[in-house]
């Protein structure tokens, strides 16, 4: 416990008269916040200027909630890797289906030019027998590519006679 010398009473009233002020004045605020001794008829309590960390001692954390939050933070983490997965997943998925339709256009463009391949091999091996035919003998290439004209293209004359 503080001790401090005697102070005569005069000198406390001198204090008071000085300091005090008149009510609802700043100077009164003042003096009402200002920290006086016990020797002038006051005392406050220690808790009054304690450090606020004490407090934080007072309201313990329930292990329980600390373990709660984690568990949520991991499982908030998680959640944002599995939907990154799912999206990976949904990516993936659309590329393959991309690439099937891809393989399918592509098999059909080849079944149709092999069709019209085909459908102009028809027409040459239907000339050659006409001009067999008509003059006895086979024709020659130029005579097959200048015949079918436009109904076929060389490359399919070249590798019939070729």
């Amino acid at each position: 416990m503080e001790t401090s010398p005697s102070l005569s009473q005069s000198v406390i009233d001198a204090f008071n008269k000085t300091f005090r002020g008149k009510d609802n004045t700043d100077e009164r605020d003042r003096y009402d916040q200002l920290k006086k001794p016990d020797i002038c008829n006051i005392i406050e309590s220690a808790n009054k200027t304690r450090h606020h960390w004490y407090k934080s001692l007072e309201t313990t954390v329930d292990p329980v909630d600390v373990k709660t939050l984690e568990l949520e933070k991991k499982e908030g983490e998680i959640n944002k890797k599995d939907s990154a997965i799912k999206q990976k997943e949904k990516d993936i998925l659309m590329s393959i289906k991309r690439q099937k339709e891809e393989t399918i256009r592509q098999e059909e463009q080849d079944t149709d030019r092999k069709k019209r391949e085909e459908d102009e091999r028809e027409k040459i091996l239907e000339y050659i027998s006409m001009f067999e035919n008509m003059y006895g003998r086979k024709p020659l290439q130029d005579e097959i590519y200048e015949g079918l004209k436009g109904e076929v293209s060389e490359h399919i004359v070249l590798s019939i006679r070729g």
